[in-house]
């Protein structure tokens, strides 16, 4: 045999095993539910309710994310702090980069005065 009826053989049981899952497949979730599939999602095998592990997880999980919030505003208070503290506003901010800003402004036509004679 040649290579390419060794790879041709080889796809069609490939294709077969697919249908045979497949149609498989198909025939049991044709079935409708029942009280005990219910049961099932409900509870685990040991009896406990699925929805209470969810809401203990999720009281977790808020946890969690109380801890990263609280770290988080403490970063910010640490490296920001200063502002708050002081007062500062984005507009007091602003006014000063702008005094800063006509500062550099006027050392830099003195400079360039300098240079023009």
């Amino acid at each position: 045999m040649t290579k390419r009826a060794v790879w041709l053989i080889a796809a069609l049981a490939v294709i077969a095993a697919a249908i045979v899952v497949l149609v498989g497949a198909q025939s049991s979730v044709s079935r409708d539910p029942t009280i005990q599939d219910l049961m099932d999602l409900l509870l685990t095998e040991d009896g406990t309710s699925r929805l209470t592990l969810i809401e203990e997880m999720l009281e977790d999980i808020d946890h969690e994310v109380d801890i990263i919030h609280g770290v988080a505003e403490q970063m910010l208070d640490e490296q920001y702090g200063f502002f708050d503290k002081q007062g500062w506003s984005l507009t007091d901010l602003k006014h000063q980069l702008n005094l800063i800003e006509a500062k550099l402004d006027g050392i830099k036509a003195k400079t360039d005065c300098l240079t023009c004679h």
